[in-house]
Formats: C-alpha cells, structure tokens, sequence
C-alpha cells in the first residue's frame, strides 16, 4: 500500500515538473518568436554620406559632389576591405594549426600590411578630394572627422594642450 500511494505522489511531482517545463518552454518560444523583427538595412555609402553631411553641414551641391568621391571610392575600398578579412582569416588558421609554417605567418602578414596600407592611401586620397569641396571650417571639421576615424589625436592637440574629443577634455597627466 505504501508502495502505490509512493508512485503516485512520485508521478505526481514528476508530471507537475513536466508540466512547468514544457510551459517555460512555450512561453521563450512565443517571446522570440513574437519580439524577432526584421532588421532594416541601410546603405553603406548613406551611412558615412549621412555622418560627414551632418558633421560637416554640407549644402545640396556639397552632397552631390560628395556622394560622388563616395561612390568613386566605394568598389575599391570594399574589396581591399574583404582581401584584408581574408589575410586575416588566412593568418588564424595558420598560427591555429599543430605546427605552423613560419614562412607562410610572414608571406600572410606583408600582405596583410600591404592591404592595409592600399586602404589607408585610399583613405588620404578621398580625403583629399573631399577637402577640396569643403570651406575652411568644414575642412577643420572633416580633419577632425578623420582623426577620430584614423585613431589619431586631432589637429593642435599635443600633450600640453587642451582638446575637445568625443565630449570630454583631455588634459596632460590628468591634471584639470
């Protein structure tokens, strides 16, 4: 007697855990299924266009012509970008192997260097012909734009002096 009512107080429990399981089960997959939305894409150039537009407050005219240095510069830089992503990726498998080749680390790297510095020419070299559409102000700006982009100090900030980056000053040694 002892032994059925000890099966089912045990099937019982086992039954209500089933029962929470399956019910948490249910609940995650109707939230990811019901918060899932597509995600918008928005254009490459668009992106940067719209980032130096506002940075640099450009007239209709300005936009025009910058769109064009834009879309000059667009094919090269993506597939200097994806030969790079592949180096790299060509790279880690190389050092992730038993024994990697030491020749084949140093061939993947120069090129890796290579392309790296084919990108930051090009870089220069759309900056150059962005410049020439931009005032004198709008030039400080877009060599500030840069700057940040490059991973450079911007311009007239040495160590001794004072500079506005991304909303914080910058002081030597921390002082204030």
């Amino acid at each position: 007697m002892n032994f059925f009512s000890r099966n089912k107080i045990i099937t019982w429990v086992l039954t209500v855990i089933l029962i929470v399981v399956l019910s948490a089960l249910g609940t995650t997959l109707y939230i990811t299924w019901k918060g899932a939305k597509e995600i918008e894409k928005v254009p490459n150039t668009a992106s940067s266009c719209m980032m130096l537009t506002n940075v640099l407050s450009f007239d209709a005219s300005q936009n025009a012509d910058l769109q064009k240095i834009l879309d000059r510069f667009d094919d090269t830089s993506a597939a200097l970008v994806t030969t790079l992503r592949d180096h790299r990726l060509a790279l880690m498998d190389e050092l992730q192997k038993e024994q990697p080749d030491s020749l084949q680390i140093q061939l993947l790297t120069q090129e890796i260097g290579n392309t790296q510095t084919l990108l930051t020419r090009l870089a220069s070299d759309q900056y150059l012909q962005i410049r020439m559409i931009c005032d004198s102000s709008q030039q400080l700006k877009l060599s500030d734009f840069y700057c940040d982009m490059l991973g450079c100090p911007r311009v007239g900030c040495g160590e001794s002096d004072t500079c506005q980056k991304n909303g914080q000053q910058r002081h030597r040694h921390g002082q204030k």
